[in-house]
């Protein structure tokens, strides 16, 4: 039951975060300059600058990535200048650019001071890391377990192949970066003046499908801890 209680205040908290953002864009004087039109100013600004805007955008996510600078600001900015698809390709490659060069950093340049920087919790899971490959890769991208910048220095201390780490990451990435575009695409697209336009299938569906990719770390934890208890209970 505690572990079910711990599961519903998780989904509240996420629900007030959600309110409270809404009236601070809303509300707040900060927020006049996240109105909708406002930010396509970054989209005419994208346009206006088509040769040098992509690359600049993988060269600001492989770099901040680098920096433990969080993806989610990244991948809806990426939807906020590009379209979906190439928004969604952009963020792709920024952000597996970006966990490559912390793979290599922990793994040769820095190994003592990640080893330091990641020890404690970390370990059990650089330990699991070493015993599995690309599915492993996969879950943990998908399943946001731990911070995002600490995967990817924790990957490099791990046994984990190259290959499977390239290939892991490019699934496991994929729906995120899907997600959070959308998102930024459809923040420039929301009108206050028009409520119908929440209803639409391109409004609410990224919001249901990042919905779900949070809350679905939370479902499997008690699934699995309820399996685990019934089937101590038919012994």
């Amino acid at each position: 039951m505690k572990r079910l209680h711990k599961l519903y205040f998780f989904y509240g908290l996420l629900f007030l975060i959600f309110i409270a953002l809404g009236l601070f864009y809303y509300f707040s004087p900060l927020g006049e300059g996240l109105r909708p039109h406002e930010i396509r100013q970054i989209k005419v600004w994208v346009k206006e600058h088509h040769w040098v805007a992509p690359w600049l955008y993988i060269l600001l996510f492989t770099v901040g990535t680098v920096l433990c600078i969080p993806a989610t600001f990244f991948s809806f900015l990426g939807g906020i200048g590009f379209d979906v698809t190439e928004g969604t390709l952009l963020s792709l490659l920024g952000s597996n650019l970006g966990a490559w060069a912390c793979y290599f950093i922990s793994r040769s340049l820095s190994k003592p001071f990640v080893e330091h920087y990641l020890a404690g919790s970390m370990e059990y899971f650089i330990q699991r890391l070493s015993k599995k490959g690309f599915s492993v890769v996969v879950w943990i991208r998908l399943l946001p377990l731990f911070p995002y910048s600490l995967q990817n220095y924790a990957f490099g201390l791990s046994k984990v192949k190259w290959r499977d780490y390239f290939f892991g990451n490019l699934v496991g990435m994929f729906p995120w970066s899907f997600g959070l575009v959308t998102l930024g695409d459809i923040a420039i697209k929301i009108s206050f003046q028009d409520p119908r336009i929440l209803f639409r299938l391109e409004i609410w569906g990224p919001l249901l499908l990042v919905a779900m990719l949070m809350i679905l770390p939370q479902f499997l934890k008690l699934n699995r801890r309820m399996v685990e208890k019934f089937r101590r209970f038919k012994r």
